[in-house]
């Protein structure tokens, strides 16, 4: 039981310090932030900063001009805080099977 406890206290530190890991360096290619989008050559939805957002919009409209088949990532969404956009990351990866916002005809979440 108090194992329990500490985790769940630990979790809610956690939470309250994700902010903290904002501009963070994540990969070679992205920093954390509180922008949503899906890496559709990577597979994987991922908090990162304005400037990886831009480069993700940027990408899909020249795919869409060149017509290609597939998008290269799918912007998705601005979050206040960093948090919240891990936990709508973290809800995504869990109940979202279809990935249909990386092909042309796809649409993006809440267009």
């Amino acid at each position: 039981m108090a194992l329990f406890l500490s985790l769940l206290l630990s979790l809610s530190v956690f939470s309250e310090d994700l902010d903290t890991y904002m501009g963070h360096q994540i990969t070679d290619i992205y920093s954390s932030g509180s922008y949503l989008i899906y890496d559709c050559k990577k597979r994987s939805f991922i908090c990162v900063d304005f400037l990886n957002f831009e480069n993700c919009s940027k990408e899909r409209d020249f795919a869409k001009k060149q017509r290609y088949l597939n998008m290269p990532c799918a912007p998705l969404k601005e979050f206040k805080h960093f948090q919240y956009c891990k936990e709508a990351q973290y809800q995504l990866i869990h109940n979202i099977s279809s990935r249909d916002f990386c092909y042309v005809d796809g649409t993006l979440l809440g267009n």
